[in-house]
């Protein structure tokens, strides 16, 4: 809907044409996200008569364009294998619904095929005033200044709100390489009194939704480059908070002297933190082999990824 006007089309109808493509169309095909696009896109770019051969020859390689983009981002074109279930059968829909896929890998979906558009035919004009400029892309930027937590340093207050939800990403032993036994005080340590600084990110009416802490990843020689580490509370995931908190960590690292962010073990399998990592200009350099004892699948490869801040 954020293109509607540019296409000459008003919010409401667009909403009419679109509603029917969610979930495959309902039938777990093609997703949602990757028909909406492509709507767009030939709503942007036809020109002349598009039902000719010759017009609509013009939009394949665009078409064809978006489909690898976003192939590439998100494995796949359909919701099977960008889910891993088949919403097709009663047992896929209901994996999906018990994992929340659908407020987290298809909200993922539709980040991806928004900044691909983006990238191809220009931001909404609605979206372009407040775009910020910095170290992340500006596509970026502007969709964390429509999300806009309010992220402070922390208070010794905000513990009793963060330590629920960082206990429970902790104690899942599948994305921190902290031990999923760790005790409060533990924890406390390693993520407020341990680094250079601890972030909090809020909601309008205060309540708590992430946080993250910023730390030199190795001292001496290495001490330029920085480590951070980021958690969202489960009923906050899917909505920006994760990006709008490293697009702050960047900001915040370069102004503490820091000329890189490197993250050391990001599990293979926490493939949504590897999506938004790249989406925000972080590369993979190097992979290691069965480095991360996964709490539930066992040992399996771990990358680490790099950011240079300053050049």
């Amino acid at each position: 809907m954020a293109y509607a006007p540019s296409v000459g089309l008003e919010a409401d109808a667009a909403a009419r044409l679109a509603v029917g493509f969610a979930a495959g169309m309902r039938l777990g095909g093609t997703c949602g996200a990757v028909t909406g696009a492509i709507m767009v896109l030939g709503l942007a770019l036809c020109e002349g008569d598009c039902t000719a051969p010759d017009g609509r020859a013009k939009l394949a390689a665009p078409f064809r364009v978006f489909n690898e983009r976003f192939a590439e981002k998100m494995g796949a074109l359909d919701c099977p294998g960008i889910l891993g279930c088949d919403l097709r059968t009663p047992g896929g829909m209901a994996t999906a619904e018990e994992r929340g896929l659908f407020d987290t890998v298809c909200m993922d979906a539709v980040r991806e095929a928004a900044c691909i558009l983006e990238d191809m035919i220009g931001a909404p004009p609605a979206s372009l005033a407040g775009a910020a400029a910095g170290t992340v892309p500006e596509h970026v930027a502007e969709t964390t200044a429509r999300v806009a937590p309010t992220i402070r340093p922390y208070r010794e207050s905000d513990w009793a709100s963060l330590w629920p939800f960082l206990h429970a990403t902790i104690a899942a032993g599948e994305t921190y390489a902290f031990p999923p036994q760790s005790s409060e005080t533990e924890m406390h340590r390693a993520w407020v009194e341990t680094p250079r600084a601890t972030y909090v990110a809020c909601a309008a009416d205060g309540r708590v939704l992430g946080t993250y802490y910023l730390k030199p990843n190795h001292p001496g020689p290495g001490a330029h480059v920085c480590n951070c580490g980021f958690v969202v509370a489960q009923e906050a995931q899917g909505q920006g908070i994760a990006t709008a908190m490293c697009v702050h960590a960047q900001a915040e690292a370069v102004f503490m002297g820091f000329r890189a962010m490197q993250f050391n073990l990001v599990a293979c399998t926490n493939t949504r933190a590897i999506r938004l990592w790249r989406r925000l200009g972080f590369t993979v350099v190097g992979t290691l082999p069965g480095a991360f004892h996964h709490q539930r699948l066992g040992f399996v490869d771990a990358l680490v990824m790099y950011k240079e801040l300053v050049t």
